[in-house]
C-alpha cells in the first residue's frame, strides 16, 4: 500500500478518445458516488479485475475500459484506477483490491468529525406524423410560471395553423410530454374535446387563459396551521371538471408525464406506450394532472387506487423537472425511427451572478444551515444542467444529423417573476409578455466544455417558423 496516494495523482490529459481497446465497442466503466459506500463498486470490481488477470496477468481495468467516469466517491475512484504508478507508467496507481483498503485505512481519517453539529399503452409507436422523424414537444415543470412556455406555442400554433387551419399540436406531435404545470398543459393539449373527439381539449391561447383566469383559485391560501401552502381542492376540481372521465390510452397523440410515488419511492411514468405491459398505469387524466403538479410543501400528495394499484404521488418535478430526457428514453425504447424532432419549453430562471462569497475558501467553514440555505438552488441547477448537457451531447454526437434539437428557455427571467405561485395581475401579465419577448430572442445552446450558454444567429421565432 502506498504510504501517501494522494499526492501521486496525475492531472488528468484531455487527449482524443484512442481506438476502442476490444474490437469495435466503445467500453465504458461508469461509478456513482455514496461516500465510504465507494466500497461496494470497488468490491464489484475485484471480481472483474480478477476474471480479467486470469486472461492476460499484465492488464488492468484501463487497459479494458476506454473510459472511466465517476462522480464524489466514484470519481474519486475512477482516478485511482486511471492515473498511471510514477514508477510504472503502464500500469495503474491502484488496483480495486487497493482500492478498498484505501477506504479502510483511510476512511476514518477522512469522515473524521471535527466539529459539532446540530441533530437533524406499451405500443409501437405510430408512424410519425410528419415525414420519417418522431416529433416531440416536452414541457417543463414551474407552477404559473407555465405562461411562458404557453405563449410560445400561441407562436407555433398560429405558424401550423397558417398552413393547415384544421391542424393542432396533437396532430403534429408524435408525443407530448410535461412535468408538474407543464404536464397539466401537455395533458390539456393532447385530451380529446368530448364534443369534438379530433379536436384538443384546449389550444395553447386557451391555456394561457386558462391561467388567467383560474391561476389565483389555484394558488389561493386556504389551509392554516400545518400542511402544505394550499389544499389543493380548486385544482382537483377543476381537472376532473374539465377532463372528466378521459383516460390516458384516450389521448389525440401519445403523452409522457412523469411523477413520483411517495410511499415507494420510485418514479411513475405515465406514458400511453407502457399501457400493453402495465395496464394500471391507464388512470384517469385529471388523476395524473394532480399527480404530476403536486409539488412538496405547495400542494398535497394525491393517493388514488387504479386497476387494484394504489399510487401515493407527488410532483414529477422530484424525479424530473425537464422531462425530455425521460421522454427521449420512451421513444427510443418503442421507436423504429432513427430520427427524432424535440422541442422542449422552459419556465425561465433568474440569471446566476457569481457570489463572491461561494468561495470554497470560505465554503470550508460553512455550517449545515449555511448549506441548507444554498442546496435547493444549487441542486435545481446542477440538474438543470447536466440534464441539457446530456440532451445536447445526444444530438451534437449520437442522433442523426438529421435530428433536431431546440431548446426555449428564458435564463435571465425579471426576479419580480420568479415566484412559481405569485398569480398577481400584474406577475401574470409579466409572465405572458415574457413568452412574447423570448420569441424574439436569440436561440441558445449549450457549450459542452463550459456549460456556458451561447447565441446562435436566429431568433426562438425563426426557428420555430422552420
Amino acid at each position: 500500500m502506498l504510504a501517501n496516494p494522494g499526492s501521486q495523482f496525475m492531472a488528468a490529459l484531455n487527449t482524443p478518445l484512442p481506438p476502442p481497446s476490444y474490437g469495435d465497442q466503445v467500453s465504458i466503466l461508469s461509478i456513482d458516488g455514496g461516500g465510504i459506500r465507494g466500497i461496494i463498486p470497488a468490491t464489484v470490481l475485484i471480481h472483474l479485475d480478477n476474471v480479467l488477470k486470469a486472461k492476460d496477468p499484465t492488464t488492468s481495468l484501463a487497459h479494458y475500459f476506454d473510459v472511466i467516469s465517476g462522480t464524489s466517491t466514484g470519481g474519486l475512484m475512477a482516478l485511482m484506477l486511471a492515473a498511471p504508478n510514477s514508477s510504472h507508467s503502464k500500469h495503474p496507481l491502484f488496483t480495486p483490491s487497493q482500492v478498498v483498503q484505501f477506504y479502510k485505512t483511510y476512511g476514518s481519517e477522512i469522515f473524521k468529525p471535527q466539529r459539532q453539529f446540530m441533530a437533524a399503452l406499451n405500443t409501437p409507436l405510430p408512424p410519425p406524423s410528419y415525414g420519417d422523424q418522431v416529433s416531440i414537444l416536452s414541457i417543463d415543470g414551474g407552477g404559473i410560471r407555465g405562461i411562458i412556455p404557453a405563449t410560445v406555442l400561441i407562436h407555433l400554433d398560429n405558424v401550423l395553423k397558417a398552413k393547415d387551419p384544421t391542424t393542432s399540436l396533437a396532430h403534429y406531435f408524435d408525443v407530448i410530454s410535461g412535468t408538474s404545470t407543464g404536464g397539466l398543459m401537455a395533458l390539456m393539449l393532447a385530451a380529446p374535446n368530448s364534443s369534438h373527439s379530433k379536436h384538443p381539449l384546449f389550444t395553447p391561447s386557451q391555456v394561457v387563459q386558462f391561467y388567467k383566469t383560474y391561476g389565483s383559485e389555484i394558488f389561493k391560501p386556504q389551509r392554516p396551521g400545518n400542511g402544505p401552502q394550499f389544499d389543493g381542492e380548486f385544482l382537483h376540481n377543476i381537472t376532473r371538471q374539465l377532463l372528466k372521465d378521459t383516460r390516458l390510452s384516450q389521448t389525440l397523440t401519445n403523452v409522457v408525464i412523469p411523477a413520483f410515488d411517495l410511499k415507494r419511492q420510485k418514479p411513475v411514468i405515465f406514458s400511453n406506450y407502457k399501457l400493453e405491459d402495465a395496464p394500471y398505469l391507464n388512470a384517469l387524466l385529471s388523476d395524473i394532472c394532480i399527480s404530476t403538479s403536486a409539488a412538496p410543501t405547495q400542494l398535497p400528495p394525491h393517493y388514488f387506487v387504479n386497476d387494484g394499484v394504489e399510487f401515493n404521488m407527488v410532483d414529477g418535478g422530484v424525479a424530473a423537472g425537464n422531462p425530455t430526457q425521460a421522454t427521449i428514453s420512451e421513444v427510443l425504447q418503442h421507436s423504429e425511427y432513427p430520427k427524432i424532432l424535440v422541442l422542449s419549453l422552459g419556465t425561465g430562471t433568474e440569471k446566476y451572478v457569481e457570489n463572491p462569497d461561494f468561495d470554497a475558501r470560505l465554503a470550508a467553514n460553512w455550517t449545515i444551515l449555511n448549506w441548507a440555505f444554498v442546496a435547493n438552488d444549487m441542486l435545481g441547477r446542477a440538474s438543470s444542467a447536466i440534464t441539457e448537457y446530456y440532451l445536447a451531447s445526444l444530438f451534437s454526437g449520437f442522433q442523426p444529423p438529421q435530428s433536431t434539437y431546440l431548446r426555449i428557455d428564458e435564463h435571465d427571467l425579471n426576479h419580480d417573476f420568479s415566484n412559481s405561485v405569485n398569480v398577481t395581475k400584474e406577475n401574470l401579465e409579466g409572465l405572458e409578455k415574457t413568452g412574447q419577448q423570448l420569441l424574439q430572442e436569440k436561440v441558445v445552446k449549450m457549450n459542452l466544455d463550459t456549460f456556458n450558454l451561447e447565441e446562435f444567429g436566429e431568433t426562438n421565432a425563426e426557428a420555430l417558423d422552420r
